[in-house]
């Protein structure tokens, strides 16, 4: 009890191991763990709201195969993440398509299979992360800033306001 409380009290409460953190030549730690940064302005856009649990956890878990220089090469399936999410393939499928019709990601190089070479050699589709800066210290693009919701009529019919949606796009 005591030995506890006198190291809480000289650490400002953090753990022994917190503490003895130093930074490395270029001035990071090394021990520091790594994290998904989900920034309040994407949290509160019209098209983040607009998603549902599913869709916003498919994004969660494909931010963290980001690493601050791999954005446009990020490997992502819907195989993927379903499996992560428990959920089906179509399903997580389906969720990309969203994520890609709202703005969050971009699509930057197709699926391959090579039916020659069998199972294994295949080659997930490739993404941006339009909330990070793209390589080579390229802006955020941010394309879900501009997405917008489609109205509702008085008759309850969806009605066009320039961004296309999946219902209107089929009609």
């Amino acid at each position: 009890g005591a030995r506890m409380s006198s190291a809480k009290n000289r650490n400002g409460g953090r753990s022994n191991a917190a503490s003895k953190r130093k930074p490395n030549a270029t001035g990071r730690s090394e021990t520091v763990a790594r994290f998904v940064k989900l920034e309040y302005w994407v949290l509160n856009s019209a098209a983040y709201k607009s998603l549902a649990a599913g869709p916003r956890a498919l994004l969660t878990h494909m931010a963290q195969f980001h690493n601050g220089g791999n954005n446009g090469e990020i490997s992502y399936s819907a195989r993927q993440g379903g499996s992560e999410l428990h959920a089906s393939k179509n399903t997580a499928a389906k969720w990309l398509t969203l994520l890609e019709d709202r703005g969050f990601i971009v699509r930057t190089s197709e699926a391959s299979f090579d039916f020659k070479t069998g199972a294994g050699a295949g080659i997930a589709r490739q993404w941006r992360l339009t909330m990070y800066e793209g390589k080579n210290g390229a802006p955020a693009s941010k394309e879900f800033l501009t997405w917008q919701p489609v109205e509702k009529s008085k008759r309850g019919h969806a009605r066009e306001t320039g961004c296309p949606s999946p219902m209107t796009a089929a009609a």
